[in-house]
């Protein structure tokens, strides 16, 4: 069932429960492929301007550059634990959206002051605030700095997940850049494409421009890894057919042999 660009799925395949049908991932390889100069076999990074170079094409309708910040350790109080950070731009929450049940999430004032803010997992909550019905506004130790809560989310959809959602502190990619030294660069560019254009389209119009900048050749088909949810949901739907598919199947053998059955022990009664 699609509704608004986004795919609801049976509930057996719960993790997918809430896709944007036209998501794109995008992420740097190496190349292999010599191009204007460069060698190939050389790795290279994408930055923010790569996401604002995407955001401006007419395929693409929301793009997000994605941060990993690796564990950290986060307390409140005398209560503390171990979880993940995740840097996001404000659009990505348009393009895997976590149900947020508290607050908001991150912003563009968040994002052009390098805010000190952020959205945290129920379990967190559970965790730093037991008993605590809305914790934002508060404020939490991340490793040595201190963040103010402004959002608590949870799992809406893990298709598209890099982390345990109700585990994870999501922070503005431009402070979790600032806190890893990582410049601007992203580790990957999450995109999401028009509804009327087919995700092909939308991968090939990306990596265009992405790889132009970078002195890629627009024939290197090893310079990025690339991943559609259109490819990820045909491949679940064909495994949710072929599972309903089988189960006709199966059922009509049953069926089958139940009948032979009856049949065969109705003769020898008649006998």
């Amino acid at each position: 069932k699609e509704i608004s660009g986004r795919v609801e799925i049976p509930s057996e395949f719960d993790g997918y429960k809430v896709v944007s049908t036209n998501t794109l991932l995008i992420q740097p390889s190496q190349t292999s492929l010599p191009y204007k100069g460069m060698p190939k076999n050389r790795w290279w990074r994408m930055n923010n301007d790569d996401v604002e170079n995407v955001r401006g094409l007419k395929e693409v309708q929301y793009a997000s550059g994605v941060y990993w910040g690796g564990e950290i350790h986060c307390s409140y109080n005398e209560r503390k634990g171990d979880y993940s950070l995740m840097g996001y731009m404000p659009d990505y929450q348009q393009i895997n959206p976590q149900k947020i049940i508290y607050g908001r999430f991150i912003n563009d004032v968040d994002m052009a002051q390098k805010r000190k803010v952020c959205v945290i997992g129920t379990q967190i909550q559970k965790d730093l605030f037991p008993g605590m019905e809305d914790p934002t506004g508060k404020v939490i130790k991340v490793n040595n700095s201190y963040f103010t809560i402004i959002g608590v989310m949870r799992r809406q959809s893990t298709a598209m997940s890099f982390s345990n959602v109700e585990r994870t502190v999501v922070a503005p990619i431009s402070l979790a850049q600032q806190m890893y030294g990582g410049g601007n660069s992203i580790h990957m560019l999450a995109i999401a494409g028009r509804e009327d254009t087919p995700s092909k389209e939308v991968e090939t119009a990306c990596k265009s421009v992405i790889f132009a900048k970078h002195l890629i050749s627009p024939d290197d088909e090893k310079a990025a890894w690339c991943m559609a949810t259109a490819e990820m949901f045909d491949k679940v739907m064909s495994l949710f057919w072929g599972i309903g598919f089988l189960t006709w199947i199966v059922g009509l053998g049953l069926f089958k042999v139940i009948s032979d059955r009856s049949e065969k022990k109705q003769y020898h009664c008649d006998d």
